[in-house]
This record gives structure tokens, sequence and C-alpha cells, in this order.
């Protein structure tokens, strides 16, 4: 999240809102709303690949919210959609 805000400039919400992946321990679990070619790519080159039935899963990536203040390049609320946050603003 914080490289899609920082590299990629992505607004918070949709820096918070994109796919997600986690890779501890011998698998990648990829949320399901990644192209396939992704798994397939990361299978060709070695990876066990596990792909998430959900789209927005709380168990395959932590559940983040954030908050950009005015002086970022793109301020904004960011509740994350895998959980009951909110946002509120000033």
């Amino acid at each position: 999240m914080t490289l899609n805000l920082v590299e990629f400039e992505m607004d918070p919400l949709a820096a918070v809102s994109a796919p997600r992946f986690h890779c501890e321990g011998p698998f990648i679990t990829l949320e399901g709303r990644f192209p396939a070619s992704v798994a397939a790519g990361l299978a060709r080159a070695g990876e066990l690949v596990v792909v998430s039935r959900a789209g927005l899963d709380r168990l395959a990536a932590a559940n983040v919210n954030t908050l950009a203040t005015p002086a970022w390049p793109r301020p904004g609320p960011g509740p994350d959609p895998r959980s009951a946050g909110v946002a509120f603003t000033a």
C-alpha cells in the first residue's frame, strides 16, 4: 500500500483497494482480482501459488486504513474495503 502511494502516486483509496498478495511460508497467496497471467507467471518461475476465491480477501492480506493529509500530493481518506474501516474528513 505504501508503495502504491509513494511510487505509483495513487490516491489513498485506490492504494488500499488494489489487489494484494501474501508471501510468507511456502506459498504466495494472491487475491482473486489478480489477472490469471500473474499466477501463471509465478508458477512458471517455480513458485507455489494459491489464488483466493475472494476478490477482497481479509485472510490473504492485512487490513490497512490510511489518510493522506492535504500536504500529500493526493490527499483523501483510504478505508480498506476488506474491513469495516470508515473514513472521516474534517
